[in-house]
């Protein structure tokens, strides 16, 4: 069967990933987005994916999906969450 959300990346792309993972100074979670969009680029299966990675099917299929709806930067990038913001200041000891 083949997948719906397609990675085709260009050469400019995959360098940008690459540089990222080999840097190692970004998020976890923006490494492990690229690890993830250089694999899916290179024909590996959303569960080989998930199980090399330690991440759900669902994560890998969202990760193609945001790829092919909008752009690298935004795939890569973590959005704001909603919700009540962080009090910090009882966590002050």
């Amino acid at each position: 069967m083949s997948k719906k959300y397609q990675i085709n990346l260009s050469e400019s792309q995959r360098q940008e990933l690459l540089a990222l993972v080999k840097k190692g100074s970004a998020k976890a979670r923006e490494i492990r987005r690229a690890h993830t969009l250089l694999m899916a680029a290179d024909g590996k299966t959303d569960e080989i994916i998930a199980e090399i990675l330690h991440i759900s099917v669902a994560t890998v299929e969202r990760t193609r999906k945001q790829f092919c709806n909008e752009n690298l930067a935004a795939t890569l990038t973590e959005k704001k969450r909603p919700g009540k913001p962080r009090n910090t200041n009882s966590l002050k000891v």
